[in-house]
């Protein structure tokens, strides 16, 4: 298990209800869980690498993405780049204050 994630990020996030969720939200969310339970998972990326890992189209993973961002579930920050070079936003799990 990665340890670099705060603890109160980790419980933070256990507090939210995944029964809200829909199946390809939940999908989506499993991207972002690997991280924290397995070594080798990417913390944060932008929806092009979401749609690659997912095998689906960006456009689907656009949707998901902004839902699971309203919903609290997921945040954003620049910094990303595509394959062709231009600026993307990238997607992680909440930051939480301690």
């Amino acid at each position: 298990m990665k340890t670099n994630v705060a603890a109160t990020s980790i419980a933070a996030l256990h507090s939210f209800d995944a029964s809200t969720l829909q199946a390809k939200e939940h999908e989506v969310m499993t991207l972002f869980l690997w991280p924290i339970l397995y070594q080798g998972g990417k913390e944060e990326m932008t929806r092009e690498q979401i749609a690659e890992a997912l095998g689906w189209k960006e456009s689907a993973v656009c949707g998901r993405v902004n839902s699971l961002v309203d919903k609290g579930w997921l945040q954003e920050k620049a910094g990303g780049i595509t394959r062709s070079g231009r600026s993307a936003m990238l997607v992680h799990l909440p930051v939480f204050e301690q």
